[in-house]
């Protein structure tokens, strides 16, 4: 998380908003589950953290290979805080890699939202329990000359481009960039 030199007035507004604050509601099913939409949500949050100066600014950009959700929150007298959500960029069955994006960054989004006013929704994946993948978060595990590296091998545009970068690097950095390379081969492909 970052954060302006100070937070004590946003911290203060904050407290005064999450006590007015309600949890939202589970008014929309999907997938099997019952959730609360995004409209719902900010719904809520904006009119009580407008009353208290607060206001949220949230931008998808791209952040080592994944669709990233930037969060941040100001207040009226130029504190704020922010933080970062990356989800890997999917594509799923039966929509187009845009409206796969789509969701990524609704969800992003609506989780980001709830979490920072700390208000609750029913949480889908939980419901799901036992039907779940652990996974690493893309680039969590890498070092810092190893993004740079993971970034090199995404600029590849051919398969042969992509085994001479391969050969290149070291054992250490083939066994920690393997997820990447596989990726990289089937985009490629």
């Amino acid at each position: 998380m970052n954060t302006s030199e100070n937070i004590n007035e946003l911290a203060t507004a904050l407290a005064a908003a999450q006590g007015e604050l309600e949890d939202a509601e589970k008014n929309k099913t999907g997938y099997g589950y019952n959730y609360a939409d995004l409209a719902q949500v900010l719904g809520i949050i904006r009119p009580v953290f407008s009353k208290h100066g607060l206001s949220v600014i949230q931008l998808p950009h791209n952040k080592d290979g994944g669709i990233a959700v930037t969060t941040r929150l100001c207040h009226q007298s130029g504190q704020w805080l922010e933080d970062t959500l990356v989800m890997p960029a999917e594509k799923p069955k039966n929509l187009s890699l845009a409206q796969g994006i789509g969701v990524i960054i609704t969800y992003s989004r609506r989780y980001m939202l709830t979490a920072l006013a700390g208000i609750t929704q029913e949480d889908p994946d939980a419901a799901k329990k036992g039907e779940t993948e652990v996974v690493n978060m893309p680039g969590a595990e890498l070092s810092e000359a190893q993004q740079f590296l993971s970034e090199g091998m995404r600029a590849c545009a051919t398969l042969s481009e992509l085994g001479e970068f391969w050969k290149d690097l070291s054992a250490d950095n083939r066994a920690a960039l393997e997820n990447v390379k596989d990726e990289m081969k089937k985009a490629l492909a």
